[in-house]
C-alpha cells in the first residue's frame, strides 16, 4: 500500500460483464456427482493410511540402525 502512495492513480468500477477480473464469480465449479464425490473421499482416504507408516518398534529402529553404514559411522563418532 505504501508503494502506491507515491502513484497518481483513479479507480473506476465495471459492472458485470465488463469487468473480466470477475470471472470466477460468474462462473462457478461444476459440483460433482454423489459417485465422483464418494470416489475422491476414498482415494483420499487411501492415501492417508497408505502414506502414514506403521508404528517401529526399537527393537526394529536398532535393527535397521545397525545395518545403515552412514548411521554406524555415526554413532562411533
Amino acid at each position: 500500500m505504501l508503494r502506491l502512495q507515491q502513484c497518481s492513480f483513479s479507480v473506476m468500477y465495471k459492472a458485470g460483464i465488463e469487468n473480466p477480473a470477475d470471472y470466477l464469480s460468474r462462473h462457478p465449479v461444476k459440483i460433482a456427482s454423489k459417485e465422483q464425490s464418494d470416489m475422491a473421499e476414498e482415494y483420499i482416504n487411501f492415501l492417508t493410511h497408505a502414506a502414514v507408516p506403521d508404528t517401529l518398534t526399537l527393537d526394529e529402529i536398532i535393527e535397521a540402525t545397525q545395518q545403515d553404514r552412514t548411521l554406524r559411522a555415526c554413532a562411533q563418532l
